[in-house]
């Protein structure tokens, strides 16, 4: 049976009792979700038993510290929001370079767990693996946003926003539509 990466995924999360509470999960539920990362791993990258077992004892000996790191992070982004919010340029610039030093640890970390897994595998495979990774992390992201989003409300809006897609564009010369510019001046009416 073939699984998609979501659904082991979203299995996973459900396993931990949903995604907003996975990053505070039990230590069983935490090996459940890397058993099955470990799952995806072994078949998305044809790995042997062996190969399996030792990728899975690496992870397992960097989980607890990710998982530090990971939630330290977060409670650095609340602060920094708080912060932001009071406009209190000291406390902003703190909590920056906390989070900058602590999202520095984690990638740190990353390339120490990967360097550890890189002699086991072919360069296929270890190209493989840095792809899968990055994948699952990006699917946790989608995950865990899209359980904290209101019902009905697209992933990615801003909540009670009615803002048109681009109109936070980097372009200066984007107005969005029925606002004149001197770029896009209103249409003149010829019917008179």
């Amino acid at each position: 049976m073939k699984w998609f990466p979501t659904t082991i995924l979203a299995i996973a999360f459900l396993l931990c009792g949903g995604a907003a509470h996975a990053g505070d999960g039990s230590k069983e539920s935490k090996e459940r979700v890397r058993a099955l990362i470990q799952m995806r791993l072994t078949q998305n990258l044809g790995l042997n038993a062996q190969q399996s077992a030792q990728i899975g004892q690496i992870m397992g000996k960097y989980q607890e510290r990710r998982h530090e790191l990971r939630k330290a992070v977060r409670g650095l982004n609340d602060k920094l929001k708080s912060a932001t919010a009071s406009g209190n340029e000291a406390e902003i610039q703190k909590f920056i370079g906390e989070s900058n030093q602590t999202r520095l640890q984690l990638e740190q970390l990353d390339g120490q767990m990967f360097n550890e897994v890189k002699p086991m595998l072919t360069a296929s495979q270890q190209a493989k693996f840095l792809i899968e990774m990055d994948a699952i992390k990006s699917e946790i992201r989608a995950i865990r946003r899209s359980s904290q989003q209101p019902q009905g409300q697209a992933a990615g809006a801003h909540p009670a926003s009615n803002v048109p897609p681009g109109a936070f564009s980097n372009n200066p010369n984007y107005f969005p539509p029925g606002v004149p510019s001197t770029q896009n001046p209103p249409p003149k009416n010829d019917l008179k």
